[in-house]
């Protein structure tokens, strides 16, 4: 079964919008993103960070509320860090911001043009300087993070590409972004709770890199739902925490 066949089956049926744009046009990639950015005059890109920290705040506070509630009954919680495709298309779902800063927006334009026809011709490492400059100018924006991940993959720096993916999963706007910050409360919930912490990204990305593999590229089939192997890794590691005796719940 080819890799592509696998994609196009990842991605669920394509919704057409008013504006038409088509979400989940590839499951990796930017072109489509680059191609159909989110407009000003449809989506305020600088409310983001504001709308974002809320949905975080609310997060951390159903899983707090959750985590007590369960020790109350003498309940043991195992909390689980998300895996994530980390080369999953920035617009997969939603369009993104091409810039968040009015006051670079052209300077950001056209530093991100040229990096792209630089990447086209094969100049990686020119056009990876260009990009960062864009990050510099405008680090919010998840595309330029992509683009640089993409540059850096084809420079055979893997390390720093997987980096640079999850920090454009991280930037992206929507229900899909954010998964360093998920991630970070989740730990955090777990210390200050005392609760079991299986870190299923770390154990992703020990088993790739054990392998001389990437991106999770083996163990996520869309954005972060597990493959089978993915499962099977899961499972190993949650075993140990499931055979150790409890309490009687109260």
């Amino acid at each position: 079964d080819s890799l592509h066949g696998q994609q196009r089956r990842s991605a669920p049926l394509p919704v057409m919008h008013d504006d038409g744009f088509t979400a989940h046009f590839a499951l990796t990639g930017c072109q489509h993103a680059l191609e159909h950015p989110l407009a000003p005059d449809r989506f305020e890109a600088s409310q983001w960070p504001a709308t974002r920290q809320r949905y975080l705040d609310r997060f951390e506070a159903n899983l707090t509320n959750i985590v007590r509630a369960a020790n109350e009954r003498n309940v043991r919680v195992i909390l689980l860090t998300m895996p994530f495709h980390y080369r999953l298309s920035p617009a997969w779902k939603h369009r993104q911001p091409a810039w968040f800063d009015a006051e670079h927006r052209e300077q950001v334009k056209q530093l991100t043009t040229r990096a792209v026809e630089l990447k086209q011709a094969g100049d990686f490492a020119e056009a990876l300087e260009l990009i960062r400059q864009a990050v510099a100018l405008d680090p919010l924006p998840a595309v330029p993070h992509y683009l640089e991940a993409q540059l850096l993959e084809s420079l055979d720096r893997v390390d720093e590409a997987e980096a640079a993916y999850a920090r454009s999963r991280e930037a992206m706007i929507g229900n899909l972004g954010s998964c360093l910050s998920i991630n970070r409360v989740i730990r955090k919930v777990a210390t200050e709770h005392e609760a079991v912490l299986v870190d299923v990204r770390k154990l992703f990305d020990n088993y790739e890199h054990e392998h001389q593999r990437h991106f999770n590229v083996d163990l996520v089939h869309d954005d972060c739902h597990p493959t089978p192997l993915g499962h099977e890794l899961i499972a190993r590691a949650l075993r140990p925490h499931l055979q150790q005796p409890t309490g009687n719940p109260q």
